[in-house]
């Protein structure tokens, strides 16, 4: 995968993620206040939409990698980079994001989250198919 098709996949999953558009400028703006140089505004757009034909300089994806708040590997075609692409694109699931907001709307909920995750595995993998077992009861019961 190409540098621009790696940045549009990037570029909309933060933007489904925050729930909003992404301009050039508000990327140029969270990189000088994460301490770095941006690229002009200009030149994000041409790298988003393809129309610049280069690759981008190492100073330029360290720029965005910053603004994105994430690491360098994420821009890159290895192991790593597509690892964290995945992860980052599942987050922006709008199943995923339903959950994020749930779980923000509801401390309760959120601590329960917590205390399900530092089980171990193998409690939580019981512990999650007892929950699964409860609602399809729950869902024949109730006729659904």
């Amino acid at each position: 995968m190409g540098f621009t098709a790696r940045l549009q996949q990037i570029w909309g999953a933060i933007e489904s993620i925050e729930g909003r558009t992404i301009s050039a400028e508000t990327l140029r703006r969270r990189i000088e206040e994460a301490g770095g140089k941006p690229p002009s505004r200009s030149y994000l757009y041409q790298l988003r939409t393809g129309t610049e034909k280069k690759n981008p300089s190492a100073e330029a994806v360290r720029a965005i990698a910053l603004g994105f708040n994430l690491k360098v590997e994420a821009f890159t075609d290895s192991p790593e980079g597509n690892e964290a692409l995945a992860q980052l694109l599942e987050l922006a699931e709008p199943e995923t994001m339903a959950l994020v907001r749930a779980l923000k709307k509801n401390p309760d909920l959120s601590m329960l989250t917590r205390e399900i995750a530092s089980m171990p595995e193998d409690s939580r993998e019981q512990f999650i198919i007892g929950v699964q077992t409860l609602l399809e009861a729950s869902r024949r019961a109730s006729g659904r």
